[in-house]
Formats: C-alpha cells, sequence, structure tokens
C-alpha cells in the first residue's frame, strides 16, 4: 500500500499515513475552502487500509484551528477507523494533541471522544 503524504499550507494541515513504519498524523490548521475534496483522498486511503490493517493503529491528530466542515470529514474519517475494529481483532487509538491554553481545540477534541466508540485519548503539550 502507497504512503500518502500531504503537505501542509496556510490553510490545511500535514498528514502522513504510512502503513509500513505505521505512521498515521495529522498536523497543523484545517480549514480547506472545499474540506469534502481535501479530505477524501485520506479516506479513501483508510477504507483500502481498511482491507489489510495493522495489528495496532495509532493515530495521531494535533491540529490547531479546524473550521465545521473539516469537523465532519474527521468525523467521517473516524468512522472508517471504528470500522477497522468492527472488521476485525486489530486494534485502533485516536490521539488528540493540544496545547495546555487551547481550551477550544481541546473542547474539540472532547466532542470528538463523545461521538466516537474508538479508544480516544487527549494529549496535552
Amino acid at each position: 500500500m502507497d504512503t500518502l503524504i500531504i503537505k501542509s499550507t496556510e490553510y490545511t494541515p500535514e498528514i502522513t499515513l504510512d502503513k509500513e513504519q505505521n505512521i498515521f498524523e495529522f498536523k497543523g490548521n484545517s480549514l480547506p475552502e472545499n474540506a469534502v475534496r481535501f479530505y477524501q483522498p485520506v479516506i479513501d486511503w483508510f477504507r483500502e487500509y481498511l482491507n489489510n490493517p495493522n495489528s495496532v493503529t495509532d493515530v495521531y491528530f494535533n491540529l490547531g484551528y479546524i473550521n465545521s466542515s473539516s469537523s465532519k470529514k474527521i468525523m467521517d474519517l473516524l468512522e472508517v477507523l471504528e470500522d477497522i475494529i468492527e472488521q476485525s481483532d486489530n486494534k485502533v487509538n485516536a490521539f488528540w494533541r493540544y496545547e495546555e491554553d487551547d481550551e477550544v481545540n481541546e473542547d474539540t477534541g472532547k466532542a470528538f471522544q463523545e461521538i466516537t466508540s474508538l479508544p480516544f485519548k487527549l494529549e496535552v503539550y
């Protein structure tokens, strides 16, 4: 399976999805003009990954500002990650990283934590 790397811009996060190295990371701000178009390759990549996932998949979200359309696409992504658990004995963990004084980002992480059935951990840095 090919690695997917999307370079960050002022409006989009850096995304690294590397099955072989077991790296699944999102870093930066997420306010693309078209979140559906931006996140679709990521969701498609994880749907393919679903066919042969690693035994443990740790997904790290280190997102600064995130707009509402990005939130919706990240929720869609979390649903695909839930499918990995449902369709196999493999484990998936999500980590939401936020700066200590960033209450908005902390609240965003808590909202995802409440919505998803994934093991979802909040980490302060």
